[in-house]
């Protein structure tokens, strides 16, 4: 979803070799995904900041729901990474393609310091950046709480959303030793049906613009899935919250440097001290008269 071996809303790779232009059944071949063809009205986000894309850098009780907040059972998450999914083909320049996404990453940093994957890399940031069985570990790293905010670019329809969704979801599930077919995957897709969720985040048909949409997993594996202020559903798989973030950090990333970035963080976060973590500040602008926000 935003490199050559990533897979995108309308387009995918096939194993080492080169992607395949394909259209998801369901959209029609006029140039451009459904999504950017969609005429529904304009509605401003009343939790998006007209021109930003911002993030809080911690994940808490604290954090408001305009941010998407969502608490975690140990009480703080830290941002670990930033990015955006972005339509089009590898080769075209970055000034034609079309941002459909931009998301954050977060952990717990106490657990973090704390779980088996800690045991195992820390003192190692020196050796070498991170493999892919370091990636794997830390996507499938059930002793840390993470959490995930995806906030809409532009109006998103609804039905091709969760059609792509269950989709992808499957292979990733596959992915991580899951089954394609659990339960949980499509319980958790019914909550993306437009006569589930709430009125306010909707527009036209499409999920509307700003709206920040937060998938949390605790240690017990359950995923619980929120858009805006608004509860949308919780399910209990552990695969399924290894597929989500296999989004993000595994082997066909939504972002190669937004992952690169999040292992880089994650090195920091396991070696730092309670107070010493800073979230990743070359790829962020905090804005210094809000602590509670950087941005993009």
């Amino acid at each position: 979803m935003g490199s050559v071996t990533a897979e995108h809303l309308c387009w995918e790779s096939e194993g080492a070799s080169q992607p395949q232009w394909q259209w998801p059944q369901g959209w029609p071949d006029l140039g451009l995904p459904g999504f950017l063809q969609h005429r529904g009205p304009v509605v401003k986000s009343e939790g998006h900041q007209q021109g930003r894309n911002c993030f809080p850098p911690v994940f808490s009780a604290s954090a408001s729901s305009r941010d998407g907040g969502v608490a975690s059972t140990s009480g703080r998450q830290e941002l670990v990474t930033v990015g955006s999914r972005q339509w089009g083909h590898p080769a075209i320049s970055s000034l034609l393609r079309v941002k459909i996404y931009d998301f954050a990453m977060y952990m717990d940093g106490k657990q973090a310091r704390e779980s088996r994957v800690a045991e195992q890399y820390k003192g190692r940031r020196k050796a070498g950046p991170p493999d892919a069985a370091f990636y794997r570990r830390m996507r499938s790293a059930d002793d840390v709480e993470m959490a995930l905010m995806v906030r809409a670019s532009r109006n998103l329809p609804i039905r091709l959303l969760a059609g792509e969704y269950e989709r992808i979801l499957k292979r990733r599930l596959a992915a991580v030793g899951g089954c394609p077919d659990d339960a949980a995957l499509t319980e958790m897709v019914t909550c993306f049906r437009e006569e589930a969720l709430p009125e306010a985040i909707k527009a036209g048909g499409s999920v509307r613009k700003g709206t920040v949409l937060v998938f949390t997993r605790d240690q017990a594996g359950n995923l619980t899935a929120r858009a805006d202020a608004h509860d949308l559903i919780t399910v209990h798989s552990r695969p399924l919250c290894h597929a989500v973030f296999d989004l993000y950090v595994g082997d066909q990333p939504v972002s190669r440097k937004a992952k690169r970035i999040a292992g880089e963080s994650f090195q920091r976060l396991i070696e730092a001290g309670p107070d010493d973590y800073r979230p990743p500040r070359l790829q962020l602008v905090c804005d210094g008269d809000d602590a509670n926000a950087c941005e993009l």
